[in-house]
């Protein structure tokens, strides 16, 4: 009988040792799965951040572009504008310098033509002079 009884607290005592091992299994087990679970909720909480700061960053990624591509484009319509009125300009001085060159050219006519006269007239006047002068003597 004292076999039996040994072998029966032998028994209970591996029952027991496995009841505790499988305890603390399961304790291990349900520690890891929530170790696991933090994990997770700490890196989908990470991840959400990041995919909040990635679409914040976008969008002002994207405003800036817009404001640089409307800032572009007003100053190229400026130039454009500026470049027009410059050619105007370019265009009408260059037709007042025409204008003026053909009145200085039409001046220096008159002045020629004014001088050709007179000196037609002083000539007729020598002309006439001398006749007179010839006649006299």
């Amino acid at each position: 009988m004292s076999d039996s009884l040994e072998l029966q607290n032998q028994n209970r005592q591996l029952k027991q040792t496995i009841e505790a091992m499988r305890e603390a299994l399961d304790n291990s087990f349900f520690e890891k799965n929530r170790a696991v679970g933090e994990v997770k909720s700490k890196m989908s909480d990470e991840l959400h951040q990041l995919k909040e700061t990635v679409a914040k960053l976008r969008g002002e990624l994207e405003s800036k572009f817009h404001e640089k591509h409307q800032a572009v484009q007003a100053t190229s319509a400026q130039s454009k504008s500026e470049i027009t009125q410059l050619k105007q300009t370019i265009a009408a001085l260059r037709d007042e310098l025409e204008a003026a060159n053909i009145k200085k050219h039409e001046a220096v006519q008159q002045v020629i033509v004014a001088s050709n006269n007179e000196l037609t007239q002083l000539r007729e006047t020598i002309v006439s002079l001398r006749d007179k002068l010839e006649h006299q003597s």
